[in-house]
């Protein structure tokens, strides 16, 4: 009988990334595990995006390339075309200005493979311009295997996980779920969903996923409203846990307070009748629950710095001062 390696799935969204498209895709065609096909969904790019993705579709029969046409509507709605398009039977999402390690794919489908998961995931690295790529370490123990509320926790302890990336999933994980069209942070509001669906999740404890910090992207653009959307992706993370990760609840709540501070940093001084109402609601929030927040083991204590002096009417103050001599650089989401 003739062994077949099983088809794996790239995913991946395109748009105003023509400086790092080619990094990213070559990273992907030196992998030790050859079973892939990539799915390349340019958004309607107005940079060179679209004639990078011909030119490797046209030189590469695994290769495929999807111009989609004046959606706006960003990577939720071409990771959800991916997936209709995809043959694979494993399915991975990679951002078009990051890159992976060549080992990632062996990796994640041995580890998952082997331990009988539907999903497996590794640890990542945030690259700087001025970095090199680093070659993880491993060891025989290199994978473990955690029940979904393990995960949530995990999520919870770093918000960046909760990215799409840097994971391998079984594609019937997203029958019945897709990424919400038009929100900021989309994969807050889908990872919880589908770890949930898989049960368990095979973790890889070395950083095979390098997440670019020197280009633009929608996390780390500058702020704007929509971004607010990360309170109500947090909120939605609460609610799921007090429905199925009960003794996560505290964790939960305080990471969901933590994103409305971060958030009122930013709108703390507008003066639009949308921001000051935001800023309104987010502070009857936050002292309504002064004390629970205080008192939580939870909280850091940045943050409870945060609430003293949004409570004795500082807040305000304090933040225009950091924004007026530039600090410190806060960002909303991670």
């Amino acid at each position: 009988m003739i062994y077949t390696d099983p088809l794996i799935s790239i995913i991946i969204p395109v748009y105003k990334v023509e400086e790092y498209l080619s990094r990213c895709i070559d990273s992907i065609l030196s992998q030790t595990y050859k079973q892939f096909e990539i799915i390349l969904l340019d958004d309607d790019s107005p940079d060179d995006c679209p004639r990078i993705c011909d030119d490797f579709a046209n030189k590469y029969s695994n290769i495929f390339a999807v111009h989609l046409k004046n959606t706006g509507a960003g990577p939720a709605d071409a990771r959800n075309e991916g997936i209709k398009l995809a043959k694979g039977k494993y399915v991975m999402f990679i951002d078009s200005d990051d890159y992976v390690h060549s080992t990632l794919l062996e990796v994640l489908k041995n580890a998952l493979v082997d331990n009988e998961t539907p999903m497996a995931m590794c640890l990542y690295k945030k690259i700087y311009n001025t970095e090199n790529e680093v070659e993880p370490i491993f060891d025989e123990k290199n994978a473990i295997v955690i029940d979904d509320s393990e995960t949530m926790s995990l999520l919870l302890d770093d918000q960046a996980l909760s990215a799409c990336w840097g994971k391998l999933y079984d594609i019937n994980l997203f029958d019945g779920i897709t990424y919400p069209t038009g929100k900021c942070n989309e994969d807050m509001f889908t990872t919880p969903l589908v770890t949930k669906k898989a049960k368990r999740v095979a973790v890889v404890k070395s950083p095979l996923y390098y997440y670019c910090q020197d280009a633009p992207s929608l996390v780390r653009a500058k702020f704007s409203y929509p971004k607010l959307d990360v309170v109500d992706a947090t909120l939605f993370w609460k609610k799921e846990v007090e429905l199925f990760y009960p003794e996560l609840s505290e964790k939960a709540n305080i990471h969901h307070i933590a994103t409305i501070l971060n958030s009122c940093q930013y709108i703390a001084n507008k003066t639009d009748d949308y921001g000051k109402s935001r800023y309104a609601s987010f502070k009857e929030n936050i002292l309504s629950n002064y004390n629970y927040i205080i008192n939580s083991k939870y909280t850091t204590r940045n943050n409870k710095i945060k609430v003293i002096l949004m409570k004795y009417g500082m807040f305000r103050i304090a933040f225009r001062f950091i924004e007026l001599l530039n600090i410190k650089k806060y960002d909303v989401g991670f």
